[in-house]
């Protein structure tokens, strides 16, 4: 994993969550998890790449028993996982929220801080 991964403006923490995905473009829709997730944005695992810069729509299930995250945000980069023992392809998207309620992302900030003390990070 990149090294200057925390040092953002939004820090994220290596976290799977359930996420919804729906490009706004081609209406293309799957159900995913993260792989990080941050107030700022999610990096998410996709089968099939969605084009960069797309816009897409994001439910995000942070696992609190509250209704999903909502938001609207955009694919910034795509990196194609390369594993030899895996004959599939798997990519690797960060999406940037671009559209996010103070309290969702409140929600997210809250949500990151009470996993890294269970866990013991500093992030």
């Amino acid at each position: 994993m990149w090294d200057g991964l925390n040092h953002r403006r939004f820090p994220r923490l290596d976290i799977k969550c359930e996420v919804f995905i729906r490009d706004q473009e081609s209406s293309y829709t799957v159900s995913t998890h993260t792989e990080n997730v941050g107030a700022g944005g999610v990096c998410i695992v996709l089968a099939k790449p969605l084009r960069r810069y797309s816009i897409v729509e994001i439910k995000l299930y942070l696992g609190d028993n509250l209704p999903p995250v909502e938001c609207v945000g955009k694919v910034v980069w795509i990196i194609e996982e390369k594993t030899l023992s895996v004959p599939e392809r798997k990519y690797d998207m960060g999406v940037e929220f671009l559209t996010i309620s103070h309290f969702d992302r409140e929600r997210i900030r809250k949500f990151l801080s009470k996993e890294a003390a269970v866990r013991g990070d500093k992030s």
